[in-house]
């Protein structure tokens, strides 16, 4: 195939390359997100053992 008729990778590979990277961020993210989330639960059973005694 001629030069000409050719169709370039390299749009591609950007678009590729920012999913992938947004992937890793969203990635990220969830993690700290789970965190965040676990601590809150654990703070609520805190509470709630707290709180349970009392009543």
């Amino acid at each position: 195939m001629p030069d000409h008729q050719r169709i370039s990778t390299k749009p591609h590979e950007s678009v590729v390359q920012a999913l992938q990277e947004a992937d890793r961020i969203l990635h990220v993210e969830n993690e700290r997100l789970r965190n965040e989330l676990a601590m809150a639960f654990a703070q609520f059973l805190d509470l709630r053992r707290s709180f349970g005694a009392v009543m």
